[in-house]
């Protein structure tokens, strides 16, 4: 592709989506909060823009955007460019899916603590509890961080299959407490990753495994090998890769593909547009007088 050309990157490139975004840690000096000359601060709700659907009373005003980038680059997190079978495969018996039925909830870095419109919840008696995640390219995987969902159930084991070797299962304990977990993964290379969720109780204990109920997964992140060399080249600002910093020896190059819609689906996002590229330009020497996005 031509930007990989120009970066000297072989990214893995997909359309941005309704999405978690949040800043890298630590923040790099560009955007970083206080660091900002003149009057354009950068804060984390800058990049936070809002959906048009409203969330229920005590949450958030708005659901997150889904506008917010035009595409994204990868990072080591390769979850949200593989190929997941769509909510049919999961509930053939249904008509329609609910919110948390989405399988890209998998992947949106959204958990429950954000709202269980975000999760994705399975049934034990009538859903597929196994399933293929087809990788863009070859990879090899490195570690899983997942977050199970506590609806009903919460799932305490997966077993992963690399392109079908079943000679070769992957089995991964979880934390029957919950929680953001990291797991490490025996270093392999693989095109199609089959998920099986194997087991889960009741969290409050009773020492039953397996009994019919919900269970989900709020969202999991497969890391995946990097070189040193991808690592010097590619310095994401955020999450997830909108936003990208290519240092080249004393300059370098700049990634902002932040979308600018014809007409906001919430006006205050166009606020928040201006204040991320005003301190972005701001912060680079480029001296512009806000607002930098022509009205509507």
């Amino acid at each position: 592709m031509s930007f990989n050309k120009i970066v000297s990157v072989e990214h893995l490139i997909r359309p941005f989506r309704h999405e978690s975004v949040e800043f890298r840690q630590p923040e790099d000096p560009l955007l970083e909060t206080g660091k900002v000359a003149g009057p354009y601060k950068l804060w984390l709700g800058d990049v936070q823009l809002a959906g048009g659907a409203t969330v229920p009373k005590g949450a958030a005003e708005y659901y997150g955007s889904d506008d917010t980038f035009t595409y994204i680059v990868d990072y080591d997190d390769v979850a949200p460019f593989c190929k997941i079978p769509e909510w049919k495969y999961f509930y053939p018996d249904r008509i329609g899916p609910s919110p948390d039925n989405n399988p890209l909830n998998l992947v949106n870095g959204f958990t429950g603590v954000d709202d269980w419109k975000y999760c994705f919840v399975l049934y034990t008696r009538t859903s597929k509890l196994e399933f293929d995640m087809e990788l863009p390219r070859e990879e090899t995987p490195v570690q899983l961080e997942i977050v199970p969902s506590s609806v009903s159930y919460i799932l305490t084991k997966i077993e992963l299959t690399y392109d079908g070797d079943a000679q070769h299962v992957q089995t991964l304990n979880l934390n029957s407490q919950g929680g953001r977990q990291s797991l490490k993964l025996s270093p392999c290379k693989v095109k199609v990753i089959h998920v099986k969720l194997a087991e889960w109780q009741n969290p409050k204990g009773g020492g039953v495994k397996n009994p019919e109920g919900a269970i989900g997964i709020d969202n999991l992140w497969l890391r995946v090998e990097r070189t040193a060399e991808f690592r010097a080249k590619v310095k994401p600002f955020l999450n997830i890769g909108g936003l990208v910093k290519y240092p080249r020896g004393k300059g370098g190059i700049i990634l902002c593909q932040l979308n600018i819609p014809e007409k906001e689906v919430v006006p205050e996002n166009r606020v928040k547009r201006e204040a991320l590229l005003g301190a972005l330009l701001n912060n680079i020497g480029a001296k512009f007088d806000m607002p930098v996005i022509i009205g509507e």
